[in-house]
C-alpha cells in the first residue's frame, strides 16, 4: 500500500503488484480511504435541535439541491417521486437528497449537509421505515462519491440490516424500488472496491414502469454472475447489449443514461476478461479502457461532467488504471479527465499530487508528468486532422468490428482515435 499525507487529509492508494495477486490487476488506481474528520467539520453550521433545511440555507437552496438530485441521481436510480418528496418533508431524507444534490452541482455546502443527515440518522431511536431506508442508499452513494470508501463500507453495512427489514414490509412498488436499487448499488460499488457484497438476493418482483432500470437490473445480475464465475457471463452480456431498448441504443439516443449504460457495460467486460491471459482478452479490455475515456469525454464536451461522477470511481479509474499497467501510451489525457471530474474530498491540487504519487511510483516510463493547466491548454480532444498517434501499442490491441468477438460493427466506437 502507497500512503500520501498532508496536513488536511489522509489518502491511501491501493498498488498491488499484479505478479502477486492477479485478480486485481485492473483496480490500482483506487482512493481507497479518506480520513475526513477534519474535511466535515470544519464548516459546520450546524442549529442544535433543528431539522429544517430553512435553518442553514438561503430559500432557494433545498429547492436546487433537490432538482439536483432528482436529475443526476433520480433519473439513474429511480429511488423517490418528487411529488411525494416534496410532500413528505422528512428531515433525514431531506438532508441525504440535499447533500447528494449540492455534490453533483459542485457546492461547497454538501459536507455539512452529509453530516447533519448523519446527525439525524444516529440521534433517530425510531424503527426502521421506508425513508430510513432511502436515505441510506442516498447517504451510500454519496460516501462512494467523494472517495470515502471507509464511510461508505458504514454506511452499506447499516444499509443491508435495514433491508432485511424491508423484506417485512408489504409487496408495494416503492419496495420493489428499494430494495432493487438498494442492490444493484451494492454490486457496483462492491466490484469497484474489491469488498463483499452485503446485501442479499432474495426474491422481489422487479419495478413497474422503470424499463431503463429493468435493464441496469439485468446488467447487475450479469455482473454478479461474472463475479461467481458463471460460464454463460460472455453469452449474456453481448445478449444485453444487443437486446437493449431503442431509447437506450447509444447510436440513436443521446441521453446520458444510454452514454452511463454504455459505460457499465464496458467495465462489465473489462471485470470479465480481466482474468483471462490470451491476448483477444487483453485487446478486449484495452478497447474497452477506451471506450470508457471516450464516452467520458464527449460527456465532458457536452457539459455533463456531472453525470458521470456517477462512473467516476467505476469506471474511469479502472480504464485509466489498466492502460497505464497495460499500454506504453501518454496518459495526459486520462489524466486531465480523472481531474476535471474528481468530486473527492481532495483539492484540485491534493488530488493532483495524489496521481503524481501514483505514476511515479509505478514508473511508467512512457508517462511525462505535467500540470494540469498545462495538460488542459495543450489538449485538442480527438482533432482528426491533426492527429498523430504515439502509441507503441500493436494495431493488434485494438479490435476493429469484424474482429470483436462480441460486438456487432455499429456498436463498435473508433477508440483507436482517442489515443494520443
Amino acid at each position: 500500500m502507497t500512503k500520501v499525507t498532508n496536513k488536511r487529509v489522509k489518502v491511501t492508494v491501493a498498488s498491488i503488484k499484479r505478479e502477486d495477486h492477479p485478480r486485481y490487476e485492473l483496480r490500482l488506481l483506487r482512493i481507497v480511504c479518506i480520513g475526513s474528520r477534519h474535511y466535515y467539520n470544519q464548516n459546520s453550521l450546524f442549529i442544535q435541535g433543528s431539522n429544517d433545511m430553512m435553518s442553514y440555507f438561503s430559500m432557494n437552496s433545498d429547492h436546487i439541491w433537490s432538482e439536483l438530485y432528482f436529475t443526476h441521481f433520480n433519473n439513474l436510480f429511480p429511488l423517490l417521486s418528487q411529488s411525494d418528496f416534496k410532500q413528505n418533508n422528512v428531515p433525514l431524507l431531506n438532508f441525504a437528497v440535499c447533500a447528494l444534490g449540492s455534490l453533483y452541482g459542485l457546492d461547497r455546502h454538501h459536507s455539512v449537509l452529509f453530516e447533519r443527515a448523519q446527525h439525524i440518522l444516529h440521534a433517530s431511536t425510531v424503527q426502521y421505515s421506508i425513508s430510513t431506508v432511502q436515505a441510506l442508499i442516498i447517504l451510500c452513494w454519496y460516501s462512494h462519491l467523494i472517495g470515502d470508501a471507509k464511510k461508505c463500507e458504514m454506511l452499506r453495512y447499516q444499509l443491508a440490516q435495514a433491508i432485511d427489514w424491508l423484506q417485512c414490509v408489504p409487496d408495494v412498488e416503492i419496495k420493489r424500488r428499494t430494495y432493487w436499487i438498494a442492490w444493484v448499488m451494492d454490486q457496483w460499488i462492491a466490484s469497484c472496491t474489491l469488498s463483499e457484497r452485503m446485501i442479499h438476493e432474495w426474491s422481489c418482483q422487479w419495478p413497474q414502469s422503470e424499463e431503463a432500470f429493468i435493464e441496469f437490473i439485468r446488467l447487475s445480475l450479469i455482473l454478479k454472475d461474472i463475479h461467481q464465475g458463471t460460464q454463460t457471463s460472455e453469452t449474456d452480456l453481448t445478449a444485453w447489449l444487443l437486446n437493449l431498448p431503442s431509447f437506450l441504443d447509444y447510436n440513436k439516443s443521446s441521453s446520458v443514461i444510454t452514454k452511463i449504460y454504455r459505460i457499465l457495460y464496458y467495465t462489465a467486460q473489462m471485470i470479465l476478461n480481466q482474468h483471462h491471459q490470451h491476448q483477444s482478452s487483453h485487446s478486449i479490455c484495452i478497447t474497452a479502457a477506451n471506450t470508457i475515456l471516450y464516452i467520458t469525454q464527449q460527456m465532458v464536451n457536452l457539459g455533463q461532467a456531472s453525470f458521470a461522477l456517477n462512473t467516476f470511481f467505476i469506471s474511469l479509474t479502472f480504464a485509466t488504471s489498466f492502460i497505464h499497467l497495460n499500454s506504453n501510451d501518454c496518459l495526459s489525457k486520462p489524466i486531465c479527465l480523472l481531474n476535471q471530474i474528481n468530486c473527492t474530498l481532495l483539492s484540485k491540487d491534493e488530488f493532483d499530487q495524489l496521481l503524481q504519487n501514483y505514476f511515479y511510483i509505478q514508473h511508467t516510463p512512457s508517462l511525462e508528468f505535467c500540470g494540469v493547466e498545462q495538460l488542459l491548454s495543450d489538449w485538442s480532444f480527438i482533432d482528426n486532422e491533426s492527429y498523430t498517434t504515439t502509441s507503441t501499442t500493436s494495431p493488434i490491441s485494438y479490435y476493429s468490428p469484424t474482429q470483436s468477438p462480441l460486438l456487432k460493427d455499429e456498436f463498435i466506437l473508433d477508440t483507436a482515435s482517442f489515443f494520443y
